[in-house]
C-alpha cells in the first residue's frame, strides 16, 4: 500500500510538472515558498482540483513568484478567505486533515491566538493606549462596577470587529505550550517572544506601512477548544480543527509544512538556537465570534522578528528528528 508521502509525491509530479523545482532551484524570490509546496505531504486530489481551477497552474505554469502569487490569491480569495461560506479547509475536500476527533478529548483546554491590535483600534475613536487601559481595567480594576463598564465597552468594540472579520481559518496554538511566559511574574517581553515562537513575521514594528520603529500593539486572545467545536455544531460534516497546509493561506515563507508522521503542524521558532530548538504545535480552527472574555492580554511589540534564514534549517532538522523522516526537506 502506498504511503501518504508516496501518494503526495505522485500528486505533486502530476500537477506541478517541474515548475516548482525551477523556482526552488533558482534561489530567487519565492524559492522558500516553492520548497514548502514540494515538501507538502497533505495534498488531496479534491483540493488540488479546486486549486487548479482558480490558479490554472496545470495549463499555465507560473515562471516567477509574482505571477504565481496572483494565481494563488485567486484561490485564497474565493476558497479560503471566504465571506459567505465555510473555507475549503473545513469541508470534505480536506477531510483527511481534520483534527476534531483528536482534539475532542481535550476540549476543556485553552487555545491562543495573537492578533494585531491596530485593526480593531481603527474601528473606534480610541487610541491603542486607550484600548490597553480599557483591557487592564476590565481585568484588574478593584471596582466591580468599573469592570462591568469596561467589559461592556470592550464587547461593543469586539462586535464591530466581528462584523468585518471574514471566515478565513484561524492559526492558533495551545496555552500549555506558551504559558511559561505568564507565570507568577509575567515576562515583560512576552509579545516579542510569542510572536517569534509563532513565526508571525508580519507583526513587525519596523515594517513599512506602519509608523516605523514605533511599538506595535497586539492582543492575545484565549478561548476554549469547546467553544470552537460548538461553532460547527450546526453541521457535523464540517471540521472544527485541521492541520495547516500550504493551501490554507497566502504564499508564506514563514510557514513550513510538517511531515505526515506528525499529527499536528509545527510553527517555525524564530528565537531558538541550535542548542535549545523547539517548535510548538500550530493548528487551524473554524472561525469563532470573539467575546470580551477572550481578550487575555494587551502588549507591545518592540523589536523586529528573529531571523527566518537562521531558524528554517534548525526547524527542518528538528522535524526530521521528531518524525523520523531523515530525508524531509531534502529535494533531489
Amino acid at each position: 500500500m502506498a504511503s501518504t508521502r508516496q501518494i503526495s509525491d505522485d500528486i505533486r509530479y502530476r500537477r506541478f510538472n517541474g515548475w516548482l523545482h525551477n523556482i526552488y532551484r533558482s534561489g530567487k524570490d519565492g524559492y522558500i515558498v516553492a520548497h514548502n509546496f514540494l515538501l507538502e505531504e497533505r495534498f488531496t486530489d479534491q483540493r488540488l482540483n479546486s486549486y487548479d481551477h482558480y490558479a490554472n497552474i496545470s495549463i499555465t505554469p507560473p515562471a516567477e513568484i509574482k505571477e504565481w502569487n496572483k494565481s494563488h490569491n485567486r484561490y485564497v480569495d474565493d476558497c479560503i478567505w471566504t465571506e459567505n461560506h465555510p473555507p475549503e479547509t473545513f469541508t470534505d475536500f480536506n477531510k483527511d486533515n481534520f483534527l476534531s476527533s483528536q482534539i475532542q478529548e481535550g476540549k476543556d483546554q485553552w487555545i491562543v491566538r495573537l492578533e494585531g491590535a491596530m485593526w480593531p483600534c481603527s474601528l473606534i475613536p480610541e487610541s491603542e493606549k486607550e484600548l490597553e487601559n480599557l483591557i487592564v481595567s476590565y481585568h484588574t480594576d478593584p471596582d466591580k462596577d468599573e469592570r462591568v463598564k469596561a467589559r461592556s465597552h470592550l464587547q461593543e468594540i469586539i462586535n464591530k470587529w466581528n462584523e468585518i472579520r471574514d471566515w478565513r481559518p484561524s492559526y492558533a496554538a495551545f496555552w500549555g505550550e506558551i504559558k511559561d511566559l505568564f507565570g507568577s511574574t509575567i515576562d515583560p517581553d512576552w509579545p516579542d517572544k510569542l510572536r517569534d515562537r509563532l513565526a508571525l513575521l508580519h507583526l513587525d514594528p519596523t515594517q513599512k506601512g506602519i509608523i516605523q520603529n514605533s511599538p506595535l500593539p497586539v492582543i492575545l486572545m484565549r478561548y476554549s477548544v469547546e467553544e470552537v467545536l460548538e461553532a460547527t455544531v450546526f453541521d457535523r460534516s464540517m471540521g472544527s480543527f485541521a492541520l495547516p497546509t500550504v493551501l490554507d493561506g497566502e504564499l508564506s515563507e514563514a510557514f513550513c509544512p510538517s511531515p505526515s508522521p506528525l499529527i499536528e503542524g509545527r510553527a517555525v521558532n524564530l528565537s531558538s538556537t541550535i542548542d535549545n530548538y523547539n517548535a510548538i504545535c500550530e493548528v487551524l480552527h473554524y472561525r469563532i465570534s470573539y467575546q470580551a472574555e477572550h481578550i487575555f492580554k494587551f502588549g507591545w511589540l518592540k523589536r523586529p522578528p528573529g531571523s527566518l534564514e537562521s531558524a528554517r534549517p534548525l526547524h527542518l532538522e528538528w522535524l526530521r528528528q521528531k518524525s523520523g523522516c531523515n530525508d524531509f526537506g531534502i529535494i533531489p
